[in-house]
């Protein structure tokens, strides 16, 4: 039988962390890189002696990323975020497919968005796949894009149909707070690939990012969970640009 490592980064996760263990009971390794959490996530791991847990400094994503991959020693990787969860199909169709003789080196996977349990169906979210799953030393990611990481690959891909489940937010504020975070990188990615602030974009992108999610990607059926998450995602767009002012005054 073929060997996969379920992988995690982690950093202040004690709220997930248990039920993400447990969630990833089928694979043959699983593998924690923490960045030096200050909540209880360290300490719930040690109830899971079968876990392997590293602290790294983290960087950015796409490095800490790639840190993780230099450490699990399954065939394949199998990458989840600790308000992930696989689903019963997605597990069987995951370890049916690792054991076939030939297949592609990397596989997308969609994911199913949760707010408190409800799923969220359109506001830009509805064709959202991401690779998280394939073969190690076939993959890494690109140490240039520091949030929304590009994985780069040599050989062939593959959909899968099951789907991951994606609690996205316990509250608007932690939503609000994570925007803030990826924003931030995201800017210093900016500078560092030398582009260069507009007024332009600090007005313009933000509102295209709102209407084109809200009115054309459907937000609007989402209900109230579907203006947030327009508003919060226009809002991020918003903030890469103003740290990128910032950073580049």
């Amino acid at each position: 039988m073929v060997k996969i490592s379920g992988v995690v980064i982690t950093y202040n996760e004690e709220k997930h962390i248990d039920a993400l263990i447990k969630n990833l009971n089928f694979v043959d390794e699983i593998l924690v890189i923490d960045s030096f959490s200050t909540d209880n996530t360290a300490e719930i791991l040690k109830n899971h002696p079968s876990v392997s847990f590293i602290q790294h400094r983290f960087k950015n994503f796409a490095s800490q990323r790639n840190y993780a991959i230099s450490k699990a020693c399954g065939e394949w990787i199998l990458f989840l975020d600790a308000d992930e969860r696989i689903s019963t199909d997605l597990r069987n169709e995951i370890l049916t497919i690792i054991n076939k003789p030939s297949q592609p080196v990397a596989y997308k996977i969609p994911r199913k968005f949760y707010i408190n349990k409800k799923p969220i169906n359109f506001s830009g979210l509805q064709t959202d796949y991401i690779f998280r799953l394939f073969k190690k030393g076939k993959a890494f990611y690109d140490e240039n894009k520091y949030v929304h990481e590009q994985l780069n690959f040599s050989g062939d891909f593959g959909l899968l149909n099951a789907y991951i489940k994606h609690y996205t937010y316990k509250n608007f504020s932690d939503y609000k707070n994570k925007t803030i975070f990826y924003a931030n990188l995201k800017a210093k990615e900016l500078v560092d690939s030398k582009k260069q602030f507009s007024y332009f974009k600090l007005i313009l992108k933000p509102l295209y990012k709102f209407f084109y999610n809200y009115i054309f990607r459907l937000g609007f059926l989402d209900g109230k969970q579907g203006f947030i998450i327009c508003y919060l995602n226009a809002y991020g767009v918003y903030i890469r640009y103003k740290k990128l002012k910032d950073l580049t005054s």
